[in-house]
């Protein structure tokens, strides 16, 4: 079983507090339970957010897809700093599983967190 991110970029405001990002089985319907863990990580792109202070990290959440659907999504934190960056800041979401019968075939999802207390 194929799944991926249904987003290869989300993007959010600090102020909005919560980022919803959802995992998808592209070309099929479950005929079973699937199990995927999600986890945040620092970004490759720049600046980079900070855990804990711009947003609260996920370490291999247990999201079920179950049977009979097609998609499962999990709620990121989001913490409105209040302070006025110039740009955006980035984490990576990262998609992971231990079963042998699924097929990751986007791990990773980029997240922007907008700003807007302005520069």
């Amino acid at each position: 079983v194929n799944v991926a991110w249904e987003e290869s970029v989300y993007t959010v405001r600090e102020d909005v507090l919560s980022l919803t990002a959802c995992v998808v089985v592209p070309s099929d319907i479950l005929c079973r339970d699937i199990e995927v863990f999600v986890s945040t990580a620092d970004s490759t792109m720049s600046p980079q957010a900070t855990s804990g202070e711009d947003y609260q990290s996920l370490s291999l959440r247990s999201l079920i897809l179950p049977a009979g659907s097609s998609s499962a999504c999990v709620t990121v934190t989001v913490v409105d700093d209040n302070d006025a960056e110039s740009a955006g800041e980035f984490f990576d979401l990262v998609l992971s599983s231990s079963d042998s019968g699924v097929i990751i075939s986007s791990s990773l999802a980029l997240t922007e967190l907008q700003n807007e207390d302005g520069e």
